[in-house]
């Protein structure tokens, strides 16, 4: 009687085991997780709960055609042209609108009793019309506000990016700004994160919010640490041009700026004590973990096209509905609201909160691709990392022994039920049965680690 062999069944198992991960580890599976994870992400959203902490202001296409209607009609309402700028964006541009209109935004919410109120937008250059005043005015604002501690006004610092970046040259002006505005990371020094890198090259050239909203408002102080809140608005996109993470730190030189969201984060809290360790980054007791590019995985909440006035993850409010509120003169709701009473917002409805103020008129290009919608506002990607460290909740991707584990492990599985059944019905449910376990496992757990 011949000897059985199990040489070839061996032989086979070990190719079947072999073959999966050696697609994991080479990165012939990325796109399919990215699938997975996209699929995921949109099948636990959490849209029906409305956050209590982070609050939005757009600056949509109605907003944009209210300004122009505005300025236009401002002699109409009030037979005098001289005052425009005192609420609304006083100038002919459509845009970009006059720095004075966001200082009325600004007194507007900190009369509510908004905790942190976060610009997503780079007041990098003089405004057109020239009106220096308006910028000067607006950084006083933001200092003083800063200096007074009830509501906190974080502007947004940006970087070139370059392979071979350029050797720099900082004036004192320039170098006493970055030195206010950035902020203390214990363990960043010897940190294994590469977070002095972005997916396109080396971090170079900060834009700096305009001399005269900035450098000339600190140069007056003679102290301007705390003063001058800055969040770092530098994007991380996959190679399928898909946002699903994003850099709470970056570094530029010896300074350091937390993101925007996390920034945000920071002063809701007052001022929150950040740590780099191996395992992630600390926010205050709690730990984010963090993928080995040093990014946050972004837990996504919502399609990001919520209406405004109710439903969706975020409230939302057009811009120029927070300038008409903030006019005493009761003509402006006459004449641009249709019912005053109900068009009004209170300005405690922001109380406590952490208000970004951002753009997505059509033309203004602030829309991003997300695991969730292909035309998620920029503003929101930042309002969704608030909120993941605020509540200590971005996702977490296993380690690669723990998914090469898994995979050899189902890998396994079929093999045996290839080799151990005959009939093909069965087989076919032995499948089914193994790819439905896998799927529940992945979708138990969803939320801790992907």
């Amino acid at each position: 009687m011949p000897q059985k062999t199990y040489a070839l069944p061996l032989l086979l198992a070990a190719g079947i085991c072999a073959l999966p991960l050696l697609l994991l580890s080479s990165g012939w599976l990325d796109a399919w997780e990215r699938g997975a994870f996209d699929l995921l992400c949109r099948m636990n959203l959490e849209e029906d709960e409305v956050s209590d902490r982070v609050s939005l202001i757009l600056i949509d296409n109605k907003s944009l055609e209210w300004g122009a209607d505005y300025y236009e009609r401002f002699e109409e309402i009030t037979g005098d042209a001289a005052d425009r700028v005192e609420y609304g964006p006083d100038t002919t541009y459509l845009w970009p609108w006059k720095r004075s209109a966001y200082e009325t935004i600004i007194d507007f919410l900190a009369r509510g009793g908004a905790r942190v109120i976060a610009f997503d937008m780079v007041f990098s250059d003089p405004h057109p019309s020239g009106d220096a005043l308006s910028d000067f005015s607006l950084g006083g604002t933001t200092l003083l506000m800063n200096e007074e501690g009830r509501t906190s006004v974080i502007h947004t610092i940006n970087f070139r990016t370059s392979e071979n970046p350029p050797v720099e040259h900082l004036n004192a002006l320039e170098r006493r700004v970055l030195e206010a505005a950035s902020v203390p990371i214990e363990g960043i020094a010897g940190s294994v994160y590469p977070f002095d890198r972005s997916d396109q090259g080396f971090y170079y050239g900060p834009i700096l919010p305009y001399r005269s909203i900035v450098i000339d408002a600190l140069d007056a102080v003679e102290d301007p640490r705390g003063l001058l809140k800055l969040g770092a608005v530098v994007t991380q996109i996959d190679s399928d041009s898909v946002i699903r993470r994003a850099r709470p730190l970056a570094m530029y030189r010896q300074w350091v700026f937390p993101s925007l969201g996390l920034a945000a984060a920071c002063a809701f809290l007052g001022n929150a004590r950040l740590r780099v360790e191996k395992e992630g980054l600390y926010f205050d007791r709690s730990l984010l973990p963090l993928t080995p590019e040093g990014d946050l995985l972004v837990h996504w909440k919502d399609t990001g096209q919520e209406g405004y006035g109710g439903g969706g993850r975020f409230k939302t409010y057009p811009a120029y509905r927070i300038l008409l509120s903030a006019m005493e003169d009761a003509r402006f709701l006459e004449a641009f609201a249709e019912d005053p009473k109900t068009f009004r917002v209170d300005p405690r409805e922001f109380e406590g909160r952490i208000v970004f103020i951002g753009a997505n008129a059509l033309g203004l290009y602030d829309l991003k691709a997300t695991p969730v919608s292909e035309n998620y506002p920029g503003v929101k990607v930042h309002a969704a990392v608030a909120e993941n460290v605020l509540d200590a909740d971005p996702l977490q991707r296993l380690a690669f022994i723990y998914r090469a584990a898994a995979v050899l492990v189902l890998a396994l599985l079929v093999f045996l039920a290839t080799i151990s059944v005959n009939r093909a019905v069965l087989k076919f449910a032995l499948f089914i049965g193994i790819a439905t376990l896998y799927l529940a496992g992945v979708g138990a757990l969803f939320g801790v680690a992907v």
